[in-house]
């Protein structure tokens, strides 16, 4: 359900545009899928593996605890399948209001992935599930962004595959990535927020001009790019 700023519910009035999504969707909820993506990808050819998008992992939060665990487990274990077939895995978080299942996710899931993508909600919430200082104000500057996001690569273990964080929210876009391992960090970041500009903005064309790009390296493990 999608309505828009000052429409009326009866004596309601929608103060700002927004969504309300809802569903009983048991098979998402319970990633049913995994069982049948594990059987593909323990046929699949090594030379196959490439890059692949995992999401959904939010939609565990309305289950027991018991089922979350088990449900996590077995993530991790067809993650671990899918790295040794030399599969590059991108996570992107969703919306968790659950401290027990967001550091589920950060100790079982996080390793196993080469690159998470999140916004300053969920950045904000893992970082208080980590009991990082500052993540309330995690949306309001490059810096803080900074200083969560490396705080969260050192609390990692040192065998862990992440090494791209993308963090992106409608002021700007960063990635902090293990300097050496991503080839074009700043290409990247760069063609990510100027495609997400033309298509809020619906302009075929996109100056240039209003976008600022910045690249940093702390010392040679991590790199830095900006785009706002």
């Amino acid at each position: 359900m999608e309505y828009r700023r000052g429409e009326r519910w009866g004596n309601h009035v929608a103060s700002r545009a927004n969504r309300f999504i809802f569903s009983h969707d048991r098979t998402n909820a319970e990633l049913k899928a995994l069982e049948p993506w594990e059987k593909y990808i323990n046929s699949m050819n090594t030379e196959e593996g490439t890059t692949y998008v995992v999401s959904g992992v939010h939609m565990l939060e309305g289950e027991s605890d018991d089922l979350q665990t088990a449900r996590i487990q077995k993530l991790a274990t067809v993650l671990r399948e899918m790295r040794e077939k030399d599969a590059s895995i991108h996570l992107e978080l969703a919306s968790i209001s659950s401290v027990r299942l967001m550091l589920s996710c950060f100790e079982n899931i996080l390793p196993l992935v080469t690159s998470l993508g999140l916004n300053e909600q969920e950045l904000g919430f893992l970082g208080q599930s980590l009991g990082i200082d500052g993540w309330e104000f995690v949306g309001e500057s490059v810096s803080k962004v900074e200083k969560v996001v490396l705080e969260l690569f050192k609390r990692l273990p040192i065998q862990s595959a992440l090494t791209r964080i993308h963090f992106h929210t409608l002021s700007f876009h960063v990635i902090i990535a293990k300097d050496g391992v991503w080839k074009t960090p700043s290409a990247s970041v760069a063609s990510g927020i100027l495609t997400c500009a033309r298509r809020a903005c619906e302009d075929e064309e996109i100056n240039i001009s209003n976008f600022h790009l910045h690249s940093v390296t702390y010392g040679n493990k991590l790199c830095v790019c900006v785009c706002v």
